[in-house]
């Protein structure tokens, strides 16, 4: 049985709006699908699928309310209202993507017959967070080979940024020489698995993906050791 890894909350094809508008509400609900993930941990089973994509609105002539095949899931739900959820403020919208993932978890129990837990604890934990957290990236926080200055990353989830990576650059003691932008502000793109790892060469940080050597980011940190004094 797999463990869910990924929530996707997108529009119906079947939803008359164009395809810009309908694109934009998998955007505005990044950073609840993602915040899910985390609340839900690495063990979380629905119903031995790794992905799950909630689909809002209309049910198109070909498709079924839910299906399951190769490890994926989908399930629609046809009452979700995307033009009102598109206009409403961040605020309020994000609130009914969260209830439309757990009412999306509790049809598809029932609809399978079976007896698990929805997301309702995980929803519980993201209200609390008030939809935004800042989760440093500990495999990719590095120091100077010196100690003397430490580059900290973070991913920074909410309805303002998205998914925004950045870089805080601090002296020895913990001050704050700086922060650097590592992706576009906001974004809406899950980086996790590409910025896999970080490294030195001289005085750049890098952030890359080992398999292709691909480098993501890279920030000369010789501008902040002539600040830390």
């Amino acid at each position: 049985m797999a463990f869910l890894r990924q929530l996707v909350f997108q529009s119906s094809e079947a939803v008359d709006l164009p395809k810009e508008r309908r694109q934009h509400l998998r955007c505005i609900a990044h950073h609840v699908s993602e915040l899910l993930e985390h609340f839900l941990g690495s063990r979380y089973e629905l119903d031995g699928s790794s992905k799950l994509t909630v689909l809002a609105g209309p049910i198109p002539d070909s498709d079924r309310e839910y299906l399951n095949v190769l490890g994926t899931s989908a399930l629609y739900l046809p009452e979700f209202n995307v033009e009102q959820c598109l206009d409403q403020p961040p605020t309020q919208s994000q609130e009914e993507i969260l209830d439309a993932y757990v009412e999306a978890t509790r049809r598809i129990l029932a609809l399978t017959g079976l007896n698990r837990p929805g997301l309702e604890e995980a929803a519980r934990l993201v209200r609390e967070s008030r939809f935004s957290q800042e989760q440093e990236i500990k495999k990719l926080s590095r120091s100077t080979p010196d100690r003397q200055v430490r580059v900290r990353v973070f991913r920074c989830l909410s309805h303002e940024r998205g998914e925004a990576w950045e870089a805080r650059i601090e002296w020895r003691d913990g001050s704050w020489l700086g922060t650097e932008l590592i992706t576009s502000d906001p974004s809406y793109l899950d980086r996790t698995t590409h910025f896999a790892a970080s490294r030195w060469s001289g005085l750049l940080y890098e952030i890359f993906e080992p398999r292709l050597d691909r480098v993501y980011f890279t920030l000369d940190c010789e501008k902040y050791l002539g600040n830390a004094v």
